[in-house]
This record gives structure tokens, C-alpha cells and sequence, in this order.
């Protein structure tokens, strides 16, 4: 019975990319449990997935449950949210092990969410105006570009399934939309992602192995960047004074500053619980920048995941996270894969980092939900044959 109706839940998890990315950040909960209950049946398929789990697999998931046991010492009161990935596990488990269904239908469910991000950018967000709660407009076009950068990371998988199906015009209609999306709505990083990702794809299909070396290789910088910063950037005062970048990438780097500082002083090896980055931002005042732009001394987390690991989980989950990545890397350079699963892979990966690196706090479920839904086609896209 269960498995006679894997297709169903399938379909119902396909057609919630359209309300996942535009509503994405809004209405949190109304969202992510939409997502959940199309997702959570196949929870029931079988757990043989975890048999044959892979030692990256294995090490994430210890860094899943690690994240959870830290609420217990974390002063947030916010840090029960970490429970999220238990459900995120749960659901998404399954779901890249037994999900089969024509890729046809997530090219056309992309298409139509990109389609609909770029309508809501280019009327001022009216389509998310119709949804509570209310934001200022300010925010809500901020978080449409959000739902723009989580389209972005779901792009490359996509197009291959545009690649392998027969309708590159739908894939490169995708593309253009995402594109004149990530142009119309105030997140810079989308143009970083778009514009970077599709150089890492055309470079990966031209030379499958040195692309995937390559970003392997900015894998493990973004790895090393915490320690490298703690090391080399200045102090505060010093970094108040720049004022030949935006301030956007000054205050990002008064932020690492000042959370890694308080990392070397803290909970080094264990760290100070899930979420604790968020008293930082309750505690830590204002900053005042060369523009005469005051901003806090610390956002409500370090837009650097690496760096949130460290002060959150100490070495231990850094240490958890450092095994997960080595192990996925060895495992992805020495088996051979097809040229342009090659290439979208690496383009996938390309804005995974570029998020992980700017903009994206650990604890936000929706930047971890679009990577199981990209690996779920990602993994039915490998049986589709191709070039």
C-alpha cells in the first residue's frame, strides 16, 4: 500500500517548490510543514538507506545529534529549534534513497517557482503580501531574493533534467528567469551564485576532473576561512575605519571578528550551544561604520557556517563537520561520474559554499531542506542515463 502511493507523495513534495521558495522565510512553520507532510510518509518506506550509509553520511548525521544534545548547555531559548533536523533526517533520509518519479515535473515546478519569484519581485512583492504575517516591504524583498537563492541552488539540477529530457528550452527559459530574478531583488550573493555557478558548469563539463578538483578544493578553503580570519583580521576599531568595500562585506567581517573572539575566549572545544550566536546579537550593542551606517555588533548569526559551528558546537562539531566533508569529498573525486552530472554537481556545490560562506546561519532549515530536495533529484537524475 505504502509503496503504491510513493508517487503521490512524490507529486505533493514536486508541487511544493513553488510555495517553499516564494513564501520561503515567511510563515515559517505554515511552510516548512507543507513540505514536511508531502515528505514524511516516505519515512515509512524503509530505512535501508541507513545500512549503506556512506562515512560522510555517517559523520553528519553524528553532527546532527551532537547539534541537538547542545541545547542542553545552549543560553538561547530559541535552541529546541535544532530539533528541526531530526524531521529534516527523518524525511529526507528516505526520500533521496527510495524517491523515483519522472524528472519532467520538478524542470516544470522549477520553472513555475522561478517564474513566480520573478513576478513577486517585479510587483513589490505583491503575491507575498497576501500572506501573513506582515513584513515591511523592505524584508519582503529581501526574502524574495532569499527564495531567489534557494531557487539558485536547485537551478543546476534543473537544467539537467531539462539536459536529459529533451527540453533544454524550458531549462535555458529557467535560467534567463532566474537571472533577471536575482538582478531585480537586493541579495547580491544570487549574482555571485548564478553568474559563478554557470562558469563552474561549463568549465566542469569541458574537464569533468580538474572542475570537481577545483571545487573541492574551495570546499576546503571555506573549511579553513574561521581559522585564517581569527588569525589575520584586524580588530574592530580597525575594521569600523574601512570604507572601500560596502558596508554590507565590512560589517560581515566585524561580525567574524568579534564571534570568533568570543569563541577563543568560550566554549572552545564543546562550544555554547545551539543557537548561542543569537545572544551575541542580543548582547552586543552597536557598530558605527566609516558610511555613518550603524548596525549590530552582531547579527542574529555570523552569515559564515563554519565560524557559527565553532561558537556553537566548539572543535567537537567543528571537528564532526571537517570528517563529513573530507569523506563526501573522497568519495565524490574517486568514483568515475557521467560529464554533466559532473558538471551540475559542481555547480551545485558552487552555491552551496557561496551561501555557507556569506549568508546562511546553521540553524535555518531552509537552506539544508533545498539541498535534500536538489540531492533527491540529483539521485534520480543518475538513473536517467545521459553523456
Amino acid at each position: 500500500m505504502i509503496a503504491s502511493l510513493r508517487p503521490l507523495w512524490l507529486i505533493l513534495a514536486s508541487l511544493a517548490l513553488v510555495p517553499f521558495l516564494l513564501f520561503s522565510y515567511r510563515g515559517t512553520g505554515v511552510v516548512m510543514l507543507a513540505y514536511w507532510v508531502a515528505a514524511m510518509p516516505l519515512a515509512l518506506v524503509g530505512w535501508s538507506w541507513l545500512t549503506r550509509a556512506q562515512p560522510w553520511l555517517i559523520a553528519l548525521l553524528a553532527l546532527v545529534v551532537y547539534g541537538c544534545f547542545s541545547v542542553i548547555w545552549s543560553p538561547s531559548s530559541k535552541a529546541p529549534e535544532a530539533f528541526v533536523y531530526i524531521i529534516l533526517v527523518l524525511t529526507g533520509g528516505p526520500l533521496v534513497a527510495h524517491g523515483r518519479i519522472r524528472p519532467e515535473l520538478f524542470m516544470w515546478c522549477m520553472f513555475l517557482a522561478v517564474a513566480a519569484l520573478l513576478a513577486d519581485a517585479v510587483t513589490g512583492n505583491a503575491i507575498r503580501g497576501l500572506v501573513p504575517p506582515d513584513n515591511t516591504p523592505l524584508k519582503d524583498a529581501s526574502f524574495t531574493g532569499r527564495g531567489v537563492t534557494l531557487a539558485l541552488l536547485l537551478l543546476p539540477a534543473a537544467v539537467l533534467a531539462a539536459y536529459r529530457t529533451g527540453g533544454w528550452r524550458l531549462g535555458r527559459g529557467a535560467i534567463v528567469l532566474a537571472g533577471i530574478a536575482a538582478a531585480s531583488t537586493p541579495v547580491a550573493l544570487n549574482g555571485v551564485m548564478l553568474l559563478g555557478g554557470l562558469g563552474v558548469m561549463v568549465m566542469t563539463a569541458l574537464t569533468p576532473k580538474i572542475g570537481l578538483r577545483m571545487i573541492v578544493l574551495a570546499g576546503g578553503v571555506v573549511m579553513a576561512a574561521p581559522f585564517a580570519l581569527a588569525a589575520f583580521l584586524p580588530d574592530v576599531e580597525t575594521l569600523q575605519q574601512i570604507s572601500s568595500i560596502p558596508d554590507s562585506f565590512v560589517h560581515r567581517l566585524i561580525i567574524w571578528r568579534t564571534v570568533l573572539d568570543a569563541w577563543l575566549a568560550g566554549g572552545l572545544l564543546f562550544g555554547e550551544g545551539a543557537r548561542a550566536t543569537a545572544e551575541l546579537f542580543a548582547q552586543g550593542g552597536t557598530v558605527t561604520l566609516a558610511s555613518g551606517a550603524v548596525l549590530p555588533l552582531v547579527s542574529v548569526h555570523p552569515h559564515n557556517a563554519p565560524t557559527e559551528v565553532l561558537y556553537d558546537l566548539g572543535l567537537t562539531g567543528y571537528s564532526l563537520l571537517l570528517a563529513a566533508y573530507v569523506f563526501a569529498a573522497r568519495a565524490l573525486l574517486g568514483r568515475p561520474i557521467r560529464r554533466d552530472m559532473a558538471a551540475v554537481l559542481a555547480a551545485t556545490l558552487w552555491g552551496a559554499f557561496v551561501v555557507l560562506s556569506l549568508d546562511y546561519s546553521i540553524w535555518s532549515e531552509f537552506i539544508p531542506c533545498t539541498l535534500v530536495i536538489a540531492a533527491w533529484w540529483l539521485r534520480v537524475l543518475s538513473g536517467q542515463g545521459g553523456r
